[in-house]
């Protein structure tokens, strides 16, 4: 992850070791900044799927751990060369693709876009209840019936709206 002025000056790598981090959002009232990031495929069976997707705290300088480390979604814990690694502050399901997050009355929502020729994973949107040291306290479904959830933005009106690619609506 890369960070840089307005102006495009003081360009520097500001973390490490994130596969395809997706959504970022800013904890309203903190300077905390959340990311969603998608695991690496083939690792695990299709019994027991690995990686987990995860949720992390972008932190200046910190080091995620892809390729050599990865989230378990079984054990709830990093697996693999993990020495040095930042843990996610959240496991979601495997294979689920999470994709736009956003805070909401209080909680962090993510956007599960699943697969495209599957409906095994993914296809809902998730709450994360954070406590007040930044991680995860539970993660929840918090609605189903989407096609692909993509994107997740609070209107003026303070209502969660949810982009389904998938149906193209909103």
């Amino acid at each position: 992850m890369l960070s840089l002025r307005p102006d495009g000056g003081d360009l520097k790598i500001a973390a490490r070791g994130l596969r395809n981090p997706f959504g970022f959002a800013f904890q309203p009232g903190t300077d905390r900044l959340y990311a969603s990031v998608n695991g690496q495929d083939k690792l695990g069976t299709a019994k027991r799927p690995e990686p987990a997707e995860s949720v992390v705290l972008v932190r200046d300088g910190a080091f995620y751990g892809w390729p050599r480390c990865w989230p378990s979604y079984q054990k709830r814990l990093l697996a693999g060369r993990c020495r040095g690694v930042t843990a996610p502050v959240a496991y979601l399901e495997p294979h689920s693709s999470a994709d736009g997050i956003g805070f909401w009355r209080g909680d962090l929502f993510v956007a599960l876009w699943g697969q495209y020729l599957s409906n095994r994973h993914g296809r809902k949107l998730v709450r994360i209840e954070l406590g007040k040291d930044g991680r995860a306290r539970g993660v929840t479904t918090f609605a189903r019936g989407f096609d692909h959830p993509l994107a997740l933005v609070v209107d003026p009106r303070g209502g969660l709206l949810v982009a389904d690619w998938g149906r193209g609506v909103i």
